[in-house]
C-alpha cells in the first residue's frame, strides 16, 4: 500500500453510505473494495452530549465528535498487547486517510457470502433472514467478549454484522468504555456481571428465547448461588 494511499484527498460528496451508525457514516473505500471508511457523524450523539450540561469523560472533551475513535483505539492496542492479535470478532484496522468529508478511519470491510459487505444483524432482522444458527454465534461472540477482556459501550444489533466465510458475528462500531472509572477493565467479574443482561437484551431484540449461557450467565449463577451458601453459614 502507498504513501499515495495515505494522503490522496477522497471524494465521498454524493455518495450514499452503505451502512449509518450512531457515530459513523460508513464507506465502502473507492480504490480498495477490501476496505471501508468511517467518516464521523455530524449529527454524532457524542456531540449532543458535549452541549448538555455536567461533567464530560476527558476523551470527550479533547476529541469531541472523534472520540469514540479513541476508546476504539484503545481497545485494539488492549488487545495486541494482551493476546499479541486481534480477537476473532474485531475486524483489523489499516489507519485514518482525508476525505473531502473529514477525517476517515480505514478498517477491513467484513464480508458476506456473495463477498458484499456483511449484513448487520438488525438488516437480517427487518428482512426476516435471521439464519437459525444465530443464538450459537451470539454465544461464540459473548465468550470471545469475555475471554478477550474487550469493553464494548454500544452492543446494538446494528454494531454486530455477521460474515460469510468462516461465519462469525464481528463488531464494527461501539467497542471502548467511556466511563471516567473504567471499573470494568479492572475486574473480569465486572465485565461478567455486566455482559449477562447484555446478551439477553440482545437475544430478546432478535426476538431469541433468552437461553442459559455456558458464559457469564453460569458464572454469575454460581457466583450468586456461592453468595447464597456464603450468607447461611452461621456466625
Amino acid at each position: 500500500m502507498s504513501a499515495h494511499f495515505i494522503t490522496e484527498l477522497i471524494c465521498l460528496a454524493g455518495t450514499l453510505p452503505i451502512r449509518q451508525g450512531r457515530e459513523s457514516l460508513v464507506f465502502r473505500h473507492p480504490g480498495y473494495g477490501n476496505l471501508l471508511l468511517k467518516v464521523p457523524r455530524r449529527d454524532s450523539l457524542l456531540l449532543d452530549r458535549l452541549d448538555r450540561a455536567g461533567r464530560k469523560p476527558r476523551l470527550l472533551r479533547r476529541y469531541r465528535a472523534m472520540a469514540h475513535w479513541a476508546w476504539e483505539y484503545e481497545e485494539y492496542l488492549a488487545a495486541i498487547a494482551r493476546n499479541g492479535t486481534l480477537p476473532d470478532f474485531m475486524p483489523q484496522m489499516v489507519g485514518f486517510c482525508r476525505t473531502d468529508l473529514g477525517p476517515a478511519m480505514v478498517v477491513e470491510c467484513a464480508t458476506g457470502p456473495q463477498g458484499d459487505p456483511a449484513p448487520s444483524l438488525a438488516d437480517l432482522h427487518a428482512r426476516a433472514a435471521l439464519p437459525p444458527d444465530l443464538p450459537r454465534l451470539i454465544d461464540q461472540f459473548f465468550a470471545q467478549l469475555l475471554d478477550s477482556g474487550m469493553l464494548v459501550r454500544d452492543l446494538n444489533p446494528g454494531n454486530l454484522v455477521l460474515t460469510g466465510t468462516p461465519r462469525r458475528l464481528v463488531m464494527v462500531e461501539g467497542l471502548g468504555d467511556c466511563a471516567r472509572l473504567p471499573s470494568l477493565r479492572l475486574f473480569a467479574w465486572m465485565r461478567r456481571r455486566n455482559l449477562a443482561p447484555r446478551r439477553r437484551r440482545l437475544l430478546r431484540a432478535m426476538g431469541l428465547p433468552s437461553t442459559p449461557f455456558a458464559g457469564p450467565d453460569a458464572e454469575l449463577q454460581r457466583g450468586a448461588e456461592a453468595k447464597k451458601r456464603t450468607d447461611a453459614i452461621p456466625t
